[in-house]
């Protein structure tokens, strides 16, 4: 019930609205202490914004720190896994627009093998004040996105890794994958809304 109005409350206020007034006292306490609880154990400020993001894209929203942050199975049976990447800016405190991108924190040469060879589905999403105005889908192989990562780790480690150093932040945006293979996973229908707060590429694009 909790991720269902969380849900609805990214994606359509009017239905949260709706849900939210026909619920009684009791469910209301009930659903508050959940969401405190969520906050009080929450171990990245995003994990609302990541689960909203899977759900939307078909993933079950995985709570654990490690790990990739989501999984489903696919129509043969295998499992795939995705990394996500959300977003959100700040009307009045942001100053970069949403880019359609995002960053990995730590990263390393191992950690770009590992997620070559598993392959997992880029979930890269855009929130502003919460709400959720995109979700893209790409393949960690996506040649323009792996070529982005590569130049950062060859520029900060050369020669390989170093033990107990990493690339605090690996970015790229929505330029850098543009030109193959991804899906547009969800588009806000008040797109047009937001047209200031996101680069002008990336607008022209969810606007198609």
């Amino acid at each position: 019930m909790l991720e269902n109005l969380i849900k609805l409350f990214a994606i359509n206020r009017e239905d949260f609205n709706s849900l939210i007034f026909k619920e009684s006292p009791e469910n209301i306490k009930f659903l508050f202490e959940e969401l405190i609880k969520q906050y009080f154990n929450d171990l990245n400020s995003s994990t609302l914004r990541e689960m909203v993001t899977c759900e939307i894209a078909g993933f079950k929203h995985k709570q654990e720190k490690l790990g990739y942050d989501g999984i489903k199975i696919t129509n043969n049976g295998d499992k795939k896994y995705c990394e996500v990447k959300p977003r959100n800016y700040i009307i009045d405190h942001t100053t970069n627009k949403l880019n359609g991108g995002g960053n990995f924190t730590d990263f390393s040469w191992k950690k770009f093998e590992r997620f070559s060879k598993e392959n997992p589905s880029m979930l890269i999403s855009g929130f502003i004040n919460g709400e959720l105005i995109y979700i893209i889908e790409f393949d960690f192989n996506n040649q323009g996105f792996r070529s982005q990562l590569e130049k950062q780790l060859l520029n900060h480690f050369p020669n390989g890794d170093k033990n107990g150093f990493w690339l605090r932040s690996a970015n790229f945006s929505f330029k850098h994958f543009k030109d193959y293979d991804y899906k547009k996973i969800y588009i806000n229908k008040n797109i047009d809304n937001y047209k200031d707060y996101l680069t002008g590429d990336l607008f022209a694009e969810l606007k198609k």
